[in-house]
């Protein structure tokens, strides 16, 4: 059998809430509800947006604080890289500055420049017989030439005035006529000074009070070495002329005579721990500055150097007890050259 032909049939329209508007009673009660609920509610405001022109304000206030943050951080850390180059202080004084002297221009090529030398302290040079030659050269000129050799009774009208080395005098060189105004360690700035070291009895005077004590034809004064350590050898001339000077107030009618001082033996210095001072390169700058002193007061100076010193300008170790002081052949030498050096 023939089936019948089935009509086409035409597929549902799709259902479109929005667009289609639906009959009366055609929704649910649910749905009537909701439509009202849409109908009812009040449409929102539009949103409203600030001005272009705050909108532009604060995006260049944005833009100034973002660059003022920038360079405050780039400024910190430039500050911290500078505190940690920075270098580490001393407590230590800095070293005053090289003194250069300033050449007028630059030397020839063939003649470099000279260096300064250093300015750290050099030990003292060792005395040679060529310095030591020199001084007694100029010494010579002014001194006493040798002469008739009288005994030890010359110094009956004498007074000899000195310090510890003129105290070992009086005890080993057996000349026992001559007065004598000593003391341990004296020197020619107290006698100027007019201190009173000379003991008498419970008390002290001063040198110029025991020399007017008595009166005398002859005055010998024997010092140099106690001021080897002021290291001013034109101020000790200085103020031996001034005591010269006040011994003739003192005693008008008395010969004057200086000894210069008598060097010392360096290596019993050392073994004896004396001053650095205590040396024969200061000896002989005290020397030249009694022969200038000698020259200008007209006074005898006699050379004891050449009594004691050797061809080096030492004393011998076998003529001294500790350095500076002498064993007794070297007291009785040196009493002999002054018995021979009298200037009569």
């Amino acid at each position: 059998m023939d089936e019948p032909e089935k009509e086409p049939q035409t597929p549902p329209e799709p259902e479109n809430r929005f667009t289609t508007v639906p009959t009366p009673g055609a929704f649910s009660e649910l749905e009537s509800e909701t439509l009202t609920e849409l109908e009812n509610k009040p449409e929102k405001e539009p949103r409203s947006f600030p001005p272009p022109w705050l909108m532009c304000a604060l995006g260049i206030c944005l833009i100034l604080t973002g660059i003022a943050l920038s360079a405050r951080s780039e400024g910190g850390q430039s500050q911290a890289a500078g505190l940690r180059q920075a270098p580490e202080l001393s407590l230590r004084p800095s070293p005053p500055p090289r003194l250069e002297k300033r050449l007028p221009g630059p030397p020839a090529a063939s003649e470099p420049p000279e260096m300064s030398p250093d300015p750290s302290p050099s030990p003292s040079p060792e005395p040679t017989p060529e310095a030591t030659d020199g001084v007694l050269s100029s010494i010579a000129e002014v001194a006493v030439p040798g002469g008739t050799a009288y005994d030890t009774s010359w110094f009956s009208d004498a007074v000899l005035i000195g310090d510890s080395r003129m105290n070992g005098f009086q005890l080993y060189s057996d000349v026992k006529e001559a007065s004598y105004i000593t003391c341990t360690g004296l020197s020619i700035y107290q006698v100027a000074q007019e201190e009173e070291v000379i003991r008498r009895g419970e008390e002290k005077i001063s040198v110029f009070a025991a020399l007017e004590e008595g009166q005398y034809a002859k005055v010998y004064l024997s010092m140099g070495v106690n001021e080897l350590g002021y290291y001013n050898p034109e101020g000790f001339g200085e103020t031996f002329g001034k005591v010269v000077d006040r011994v003739r107030e003192l005693q008008p009618n008395a010969a004057v005579y200086v000894m210069t001082v008598i060097p010392v033996n360096s290596e019993k210095c050392r073994e004896y721990d004396q001053k650095s001072y205590v040396n024969n390169d200061l000896v002989k700058q005290y020397n030249e500055a009694l022969v200038k002193m000698a020259l200008e007061k007209d006074v005898y100076l006699v050379n004891t150097v050449e009594a004691l010193a050797d061809e080096t300008g030492e004393v011998p170790a076998d003529l001294s007890s500790d350095g500076v002081h002498f064993k007794k052949e070297g007291y009785l030498m040196w009493r002999d050259y002054l018995l021979c050096h009298t200037g009569t």
